[in-house]
């Protein structure tokens, strides 16, 4: 007699998402090698921040970024800008900063929050 269906249907996405996971780390590696080092040393800076708790908003990291661009005469996204395990780590960190301010749950969405806000969770 094996697991119940949902018990198995839960540790096939477990292993799936896993996987994706691993694929993802790998990727963000072989990107971590072909960036410059000025890109990696203001990107270092504003992970020290973000963890240092100096930086509270998804918005603010996006201005910074948008700053960067502008100086260095460059089109980088958020998408480019950080590893996939460095996004799950900023999202991770900016949702704990955000539900410690929610005020309550409306129809699924953070209360308090702008949609741009809310967005820059997905990052």
């Amino acid at each position: 007699m094996g697991l119940p269906a949902a018990e198995r249907m839960n540790l096939i996405r477990m292993k799936r998402l896993e996987a994706g996971l691993k694929n993802l780390q790998w990727k963000g590696r072989r990107w971590w090698a072909r960036q410059s080092p000025e890109l990696r040393a203001f990107k270092e800076s504003i992970l020290k921040e973000i963890r240092e708790g100096n930086i509270h908003d998804p918005i603010k990291v996006m201005e910074l970024i948008a700053e960067f661009n502008k100086k260095h005469q460059t089109r980088y996204d958020v998408r480019h800008f950080f590893s996939p395990e460095e996004r799950i780590e900023l999202s991770k960190l900016f949702q704990e900063m955000f539900l410690q301010r929610k005020t309550g749950e409306q129809h699924g969405r953070i209360a308090g929050l702008t949609p741009q806000e809310r967005h820059a969770l997905t990052i």
